[in-house]
């Protein structure tokens, strides 16, 4: 089995999960400034999905001061909801959860299409299954976990990728992306795949703790 072959059976065990959940944070790394973004995702067959998120003051000495941000599909309704700094919530209505989803991609820094991408067929924009190119690099082992550390690229698109995947599972632990002056690197945890979940978790409403 070659890299793209470990790729290609990523996603199409994503895209056979009957339910998925995670935790992880995304850190972006640019030129005298970082930020890091916790976030949590859940998923259940065959379109149930909620993705909540924090983000921090753009303004590095604000930086602990964050927006909360929810985005999913309660099973009738795709939703986005927003508290901004200043403590307003807006909620909206969306025509489908694919622009949900695309719509928080960018400012999650990415983390919101990562899996949604793979769970959801309902989602547009760039896919990890998308990548060609893929070359092994040298094995390595995330909380004790043995994993394929996998370099590829996007056939249009300019940049550095390298994912982390359980050898056992299959499961994405890392995602690393990296451009001209900026780097964005995924990590995910606590990740449980085809448990039950309760449809109330998919309500639109924000929890006490974003992720």
């Amino acid at each position: 089995m070659d890299a793209q072959d470990v790729l290609n059976d990523m996603v199409r065990h994503y895209a056979a999960l009957r339910s998925y959940s995670d935790v992880g944070e995304v850190t972006m790394t640019l030129p005298n400034f970082e930020t890091r973004t916790p976030f949590s995702t859940v998923y259940k067959e065959p379109a149930l999905f909620r993705f909540d998120f924090k983000v921090p003051h753009p303004y590095p000495l604000l930086s602990h001061v964050v927006s909360q941000h929810a985005v999913g599909f309660d099973g009738t309704t795709a939703y986005a909801i927003t508290k901004r700094y200043k403590g307003n919530v807006k909620s909206e209505s969306l025509d489908r959860i694919g622009l949900a989803v695309a719509d928080a991609a960018r400012i999650s820094n990415g983390a919101a299409h990562t899996i949604g991408r793979l769970l959801l067929k309902d989602t547009d924009g760039l896919s990890i299954s998308e990548l060609v190119g893929a070359q092994f690099n040298e094995d390595t082992a995330i909380d004790g976990t043995a994993c394929y550390s996998i370099a590829a690229k996007y056939p249009t698109f300019i940049g550095k990728y390298e994912l982390w995947i359980e050898k056992d599972t299959l499961l994405l632990r890392k995602f690393l992306s990296e451009h001209e002056i900026s780097r964005f690197e995924e990590s995910r945890t606590n990740i449980r795949i085809n448990e039950p979940i309760d449809d109330t978790i998919f309500v639109a409403a924000l929890k006490n703790q974003a992720a």
